[in-house]
């Protein structure tokens, strides 16, 4: 479920800001206005779903700058720049760390994006059309035979340019996301991201720093 949940984070941010080299390629382009419509909204709360081989679930992202909170029917995550907080509701435990560079690399999207900022090219994908609006498909595609990570197929809006669909193709199958709300200039509190004991009295918390 963490790595269901860490795969979400580590796509949308590839949608939003990947590639900031430049370059006459329109795909970069429309990768570059994405990025630009994200990094200019503030606050950000996001609807999805996600399916992956590991399995599926859906619910709802809030990010603002590094820190991210991640609710589900499942769990919540919360992470405050340092430190993350993960509550698998089914133990009743909460698991708390501080990430180390190898660690972010699979739960801080800015994290990813210093290690995926080169070796993949950039093309626009044939797709025109998704769920009835008008779209603009991005594909990375890696260049390293061997990388785990082979394909990203991103659907920007047309209009907009936030993103609508990401696929994900790797060593172990295809993980498809759809992003079902997307709302900007939010105004979270640095607490939404830090675990509130007081509020959730009954569970172990398990220190892993």
């Amino acid at each position: 479920m963490k790595k269901i949940a860490s795969t979400l984070f580590l796509l949308f941010f590839a949608v939003a800001t990947l590639f900031a080299q430049q370059s006459n390629n329109q795909a970069v382009k429309l990768l570059d206005k994405a990025s630009y419509a994200f990094t200019s909204a503030g606050g950000v709360k996001i609807g999805f779903s996600i399916s992956a081989p590991s399995g599926s679930l859906s619910g709802t992202l809030k990010l603002k700058n590094s820190k991210f909170y991640l609710s589900t029917p499942q769990m919540e995550v919360w992470f405050n720049g340092k430190t993350q907080w993960s509550y698998v509701k089914a133990n009743e435990e909460v698991n708390v760390s501080n990430p180390d560079a190898d660690e972010l690399q699979h739960i801080n999207p800015y994290a990813f994006l210093n290690l995926y900022k080169n070796g993949y090219t950039c093309t626009m994908g044939k797709k025109k059309v998704y769920s009835s609006r008008k779209i603009n498909e991005v594909v990375l595609t890696a260049q390293d035979k061997k990388a785990s990570l082979k394909t990203i197929n991103i659907y920007l809006d047309a209009k907009t340019n936030n993103p609508l669909f990401v696929s994900m193709q790797t060593n172990k199958g295809t993980t498809n996301i759809k992003i079902s709300s997307y709302s900007a200039k939010q105004n979270f509190s640095d607490t939404l991201f830090n675990f509130n004991k007081r509020k959730y009295p009954k569970v172990d918390v398990v220190d892993l720093r």
